[in-house]
């Protein structure tokens, strides 16, 4: 059995459309955009566009105590002390 091997934004996407995401907050940086693009042609979610990744995770705190699913496209050491809070 032959299998393709998914790059990193793929395989993201791939697993927030697995999980049903609702909300993608994300800041303009290269992953996140990329991981935000290849999710937007194969899920249908509301992306936002935000300036920092501050805000994002704002965002992203929002949206989730508001009842959606959210995903952030990111790995910066703020993500882990967002977690923690």
């Amino acid at each position: 059995m032959k299998g393709d091997i998914l790059s990193a934004t793929d395989s993201a996407a791939f697993g927030a459309k697995s999980a049903c995401v609702e909300a993608v907050p994300h800041f303009p940086a290269p992953l996140s955009v990329e991981i935000a693009k290849k999710l937007s042609k194969i899920h249908n979610c509301k992306i936002f566009d935000l300036e920092s990744a501050g805000s994002a995770f704002a965002a992203a705190i929002g949206s989730s105590a508001a009842g959606m699913r959210t995903f952030v496209p990111c790995s910066s050491p703020v993500s882990y002390e967002v977690l923690a809070a």
